[in-house]
């Protein structure tokens, strides 16, 4: 089985976090296989408030600002 994911580990990308926009940086990916497939990625977070192992759903993750924004 393939599992395509959104991100890889390094990629940068940009987020919701204590109602900021958020520069993160993936440094794990879980899939989790049941009946759907659910993706989170581990992340630190790299612009602004600099926190690590930060757990988000893919859905919640954008490759610019510009996607993030337009997504509220």
């Amino acid at each position: 089985m393939v599992i395509e994911t959104e991100y890889n580990i390094g990629d940068e990308d940009y987020t919701l976090y204590k109602n900021k926009v958020t520069k993160t940086k993936i440094k794990a990916v879980e899939v989790l296989v049941s009946t759907d497939i659910t993706v989170k990625y581990n992340s630190d977070i790299v612009e602004g408030l600099f926190e690590s192992n930060k757990v988000f759903m893919e859905k919640d993750l954008f490759k610019t600002k510009e996607e993030l924004l337009k997504s509220l």
